[in-house]
């Protein structure tokens, strides 16, 4: 359906003579910055927008907005990590797809198990729907993924990789968050309350982009290894950048 079956890759490569193989140290560090900036400007629409909008649209509208502006940029930003030529319409269609499941699984979770469970000291109940959410969420994602390269060997271990990164970059962030709004030695710095609430959202999202890029970037790299393995093409030599 999407073309990303690793039959038709290598076919398309064939075809054009040019294969271009984004290496690993590349796919992950290229995936991982650059969904980093992402996610500080979806952070940065919850900072300075973040009350208006849900003023208008609701809490649930105001993810949905977050959740448009993560799939409308991460499409482009992830297709560079495609083996091959002329994925854009096709990758940003299924990144669509994953990005929404993940995102639908996250929120249920998050509605529904954030209230009624019992505080404790750590992990409390936001964490708790938080953590539910992100496993749901990065299963839901994979699932998408693997379907889309027909490619289901990676599964399990990539998608242990993207809830790990993923719950490390959203809990780091939520504990800067804590600090700098709630602990003692952040309320001595010479700044006021607004920008400390300013820079403990914009912290959340560069952790949370920082550990959910490098969980794509990986789960991407390693759905292609068919198609560097098998392929017989004129050009086969591994290259840093991808179109």
């Amino acid at each position: 359906m999407f073309g990303f079956d690793p039959e038709q890759m290598r076919t398309r490569l064939t075809e054009s003579g040019d294969a271009k193989f984004p290496t690993r140290k590349f796919s992950l560090l290229y995936g991982t910055i650059g969904f980093c900036l992402i996610s500080l400007l979806v952070f940065g629409i919850w900072a300075f927008a973040g009350r208006l909008l849900t003023q208008s649209i609701g809490e649930g509208g105001f993810y949905a907005v977050c959740a448009v502006a993560f799939i409308g940029l991460s499409g482009f930003l992830f297709n560079r990590l495609l083996i091959g030529e002329k994925t854009l319409l096709r990758f940003c269609i299924l990144f669509a797809i994953a990005f929404i499941a993940y995102s639908a699984l996250w929120c249920l979770a998050w509605f529904m198990l954030r209230a009624p469970m019992p505080k404790m000291p750590i992990l409390t109940p936001a964490r708790i729907a938080g953590l539910i959410g992100a496993l749901l969420g990065v299963i839901a994602m994979n699932a998408v993924f693997c379907a889309g390269f027909r490619n289901w060997k990676p599964f399990v271990k990539a998608t242990l990789i993207l809830f790990v990164s993923n719950a490390v970059g959203y809990f780091l962030g939520d504990a800067v968050f804590n600090w700098l709004l709630f602990s003692e030695n952040a309320a001595s710095l010479q700044i006021t309350s607004g920008t400390r609430a300013l820079l403990a959202m914009l912290g959340w999202g560069f952790f949370y982009g920082l550990g959910f890029g490098y969980g794509i970037s990986d789960t991407l790299y390693r759905l292609q290894a068919p198609v560097r393995e098998g392929f017989t093409g004129s050009s086969s030599k591994p290259s840093t950048t991808s179109e």
